[in-house]
């Protein structure tokens, strides 16, 4: 069986962890950070009512989540 990918959701934080998760991202993918401040990435979040959820390792302050309709 394989193992699931270990997610954090970015989606809804509350600003101070937020402001913590932003450091994390900007240290451990730059180019992660720049595709979040993208316009187009907010449109297509919004256009799809979608949340924003990343590899684990890159924002290790905050835990880990099953994704909706996974078992």
């Amino acid at each position: 069986m394989q193992e699931e990918p270990k997610l954090v959701r970015l989606s809804g934080l509350p600003e101070s962890r937020k402001k913590e998760a932003w450091h994390e991202i900007n240290q451990n993918s730059p180019e992660l950070a720049l595709l979040l401040k993208t316009q187009g990435l907010r449109e297509l979040l919004v256009a799809f009512d979608a949340e924003i959820f990343v590899d684990a390792s890159l924002v290790p302050s905050l835990p880990p989540e099953r994704l909706k309709g996974r078992i």
